[in-house]
């Protein structure tokens, strides 16, 4: 009974977060709303590229329950197509595909 249980708790944590980013696509600055089910402390938000490599990372961000915003100065990133990661020690949060144009 020690399964099922710890499965349907990853699960639980794992759908913690609505997120929408704006405007998508962006230019420099990319706006994350977010709705929270609990209120978290240490949550990262990390950026991938498309082969998966790390282009921006912020972490100890704090997450309250309800709505949330958050600012992200992204204009150093080339053009293209991005994965965007909001994670917690308890599992990923969110991911979001946002695309950066000129």
């Amino acid at each position: 009974a020690v399964m099922p249980s710890s499965i349907e708790k990853v699960k639980e944590t794992t759908e913690v977060l609505k997120i929408t980013a704006s405007p998508n696509p962006f230019k420099e600055m990319l706006r994350l709303d977010f709705e929270s089910d609990a209120s978290l402390d240490d949550a990262t938000i990390t950026v991938f590229d498309l082969n998966g490599r790390i282009v921006y990372k912020e972490e100890n961000i704090a997450i309250s329950t309800g709505q949330n915003s958050k600012l992200l100065e992204l204009s150093l990133l080339q053009d293209g197509v991005y994965f965007l990661e909001v994670s917690h020690v308890t599992g990923r949060l969110a991911r979001n595909k946002v695309i950066k144009m000129k």
